[in-house]
C-alpha cells in the first residue's frame, strides 16, 4: 500500500513511523541529543519537511515509501521480542523475519503472542500501526480458539463473558464473546477487544482452568484461513486498507 504523509510532520511521529521507536521513546532520543535534522541537533516539537535528512545516532532514517503488512502464522516456540539474552536468537520473531522469511525493509511485529501460543501475528514496516496494535486500550477485535484442561461449565462461560478481575494486573477485562465448541466442551472460541499480557491464560486461571492450546485466528479483518504454522503472506491491497480503516476506528482516530 502506497505510503501517504502530510507534511510538515512532527519529528517524534516521523521517527515512530519509520519503526525506529515509539513517539515517547523518540522524545527521549531527541532530549538526549541523539537525533539530528540536516546535521543540526534536533529539538522537541520540531517539524520535518519532505527533503529533510533525519539521523538517529548518526544513522539515516527514512519514512517507508510503501507500507508493507504481512499475516504471519506464528508457530509455538517463537517469541515476540527483539532482544533477550535468555532466549536463543533463532527463536525470536526478529530472527525469523530477517533470516527465514527474508522480508524487505524494517519489518516489526504489530501486537504480540506469547511463546506457547500460535496463530496470526501482523508484521509491518509502519511503526505507527505497530504501536496502535500494541495498545491494550484500543478496541481491536481478535478471535481465538482455546482448549482447556477440563470441561467448561455454563457458569464459567458466563463469567468469562461478563469480564474477569485479574489480580496480577489489577484490572477487570472487558466483556467478550465466548462460544463452547458443539463437539468438545473443553474447547471454546473467544472474541476479545483487548490485548492484555497473557490475558486469556490469566482469565481461565481465575476459574481453575489451564490453557492447553491457544490459537489466534483473526485480527480485525485479517485471518489465517488456509495458512499453516510458519506461513507468511502479504496482505492484499484492499485487505490492508480495511485493516488501516478498522485500526484507526478502534483507536478513535
Amino acid at each position: 500500500m502506497k505510503a501517504e504523509y502530510k507534511f510538515p510532520i512532527r519529528l517524534n511521529q516521523y521517527l515512530a513511523r519509520t519503526g525506529l521507536c515509539s513517539r515517547r521513546q523518540a522524545d527521549l532520543l531527541i532530549e538526549e541529543g541523539k537525533i539530528t535534522v540536516n546535521g543540526t541537533t534536533a529539538q522537541l516539537g520540531e517539524q520535518v519537511l519532505p527533503l529533510d535528512e533525519v539521523r538517529a545516532n548518526g544513522r539515516l532514517v527514512k519514512l517507508p515509501e510503501e507500507f508493507l503488512t504481512y499475516a504471519y502464522y506464528k508457530p509455538k516456540g517463537i517469541v515476540c521480542t527483539r532482544e533477550d539474552p535468555h532466549i536463543p536468537e533463532q527463536d525470536t520473531v526478529a530472527y525469523v523475519v530477517k533470516n527465514v522469511l527474508k522480508l524487505p525493509g524494517n519489518i516489526i511485529y504489530a501486537g504480540r503472542l506469547d511463546r506457547e501460543s500460535e496463530g496470526l501475528l501482523l508484521l509491518t514496516n509502519d511503526g505507527i500501526l505497530s504501536q496502535e496494535m500494541m495498545k491494550g486500550a484500543n478496541h481491536h477485535e481478535k478471535e481465538y480458539e482455546v482448549r482447556v484442561d477440563h470441561p467448561l461449565t455454563r457458569q464459567t462461560v458466563m463469567d468469562l463473558m461478563h469480564g474477569v478481575y485479574l489480580p496480577e494486573l489489577d484490572i477487570t477485562t472487558r466483556p467478550c464473546r465466548v462460544r463452547v465448541d458443539d463437539r468438545d466442551n473443553r474447547k471454546m472460541y473467544m472474541l476479545l477487544t483487548q490485548g492484555l499480557n497473557r490475558q486469556i491464560r490469566r482469565m481461565c486461571a481465575v476459574f481453575g482452568y489451564q490453557v492447553i492450546s491457544l490459537l489466534r485466528t483473526r485480527i480485525m479483518n485479517v485471518t489465517i484461513d488456509g495458512m499453516r504454522p510458519g506461513d507468511c503472506r502479504e496482505l492484499f491491497e484492499g485487505e490492508a486498507r480495511e485493516l488501516y480503516r478498522q485500526a484507526r476506528s478502534a483507536a478513535g482516530l
